[in-house]
């Protein structure tokens, strides 16, 4: 039964926004990307973010 508790905690706020906020950066800049006529946006952002 220990599995099963740790299994269906709750997550605390800070750990939820940890996962919320990167996703919606990345889903924004896929928009982007859609409505743009230039070089890649998400390519930018990553290249400006790990290159």
């Amino acid at each position: 039964m220990e599995a099963l508790r740790t299994l269906t905690r709750q997550p605390e706020p800070a750990q939820w926004a940890k996962a919320f906020w990167p996703m919606v950066a990345v889903a924004v800049a896929a928009m982007l990307d859609q409505s743009t006529r230039g070089p890649s946006v998400t390519t930018l952002l990553l290249t400006a973010a790990f290159g």
